[in-house]
């Protein structure tokens, strides 16, 4: 990733305030309008976790055809994340696109180079699904460079899934500014 001007706040909303999904939601994207709407911002995002935060939620992927034991399959990070995050840290995207607002609805993913290369060797993964801990099933819809989880580690597999999958109490906010403060 490359993120120059780039700034990280860490939020944890009450959740006596914003109990219902629809509440932290909402609350998410309200911030979002308003901090990308402020003078000098280039973009804003929110993430569960951000590269170099360590491996926070880890859990087993496999394509629909996968037929080895959950013990043999792979696992990958999931991070929960809003649309522009790739843009707001300069992480390369490399086929097809982020979430769009019209996906609330739907069961979709970006995956990161390494995963894809993972569950399907050689081939292109948009518009392929898999599956994940809870048996959810996920249509990848993105495709973006690999990042590290650590440092010293070569980059982890990841699922990114919007954030409305979720509705987080717990975020980082991700702020790419035109200048340096």
């Amino acid at each position: 990733f490359h993120a120059p001007h780039t700034y990280v706040v860490d939020l944890a909303i009450p959740y006596e305030k914003y109990r219902s999904d629809a509440d932290r939601i909402a609350y998410h994207q309200r911030l979002l309008t308003e901090v990308a709407a402020t003078a000098g911002v280039n973009a804003a995002a929110i993430s569960t976790a951000l590269p170099l935060q360590g491996e926070t939620w880890i859990d087993t992927v496999w394509t629909l055809d996968d037929t080895r034991p959950q013990s043999q399959r792979p696992n990958a990070n999931i991070r929960f994340i809003s649309a522009d995050f790739f843009n707001t840290l300069g992480i390369p995207f490399l086929g097809g696109r982020t979430f769009r607002d019209t996906d609330r609805n739907a069961k979709v993913a970006v995956i990161s180079a390494r995963l894809a290369a993972t569950l399907w060797p050689g081939l292109n993964p948009i518009g392929r699904k898999f599956s994940g801990g809870n048996d959810e099933v996920l249509e990848v819809i993105g495709l973006v460079g690999a990042v590290r989880a650590n440092a010293d580690q070569r980059p982890a597999p990841v699922v990114y899934k919007p954030y409305w999958a979720s509705a987080p109490a717990d975020v980082s906010l991700v702020v790419k500014t035109s200048t340096s403060v």
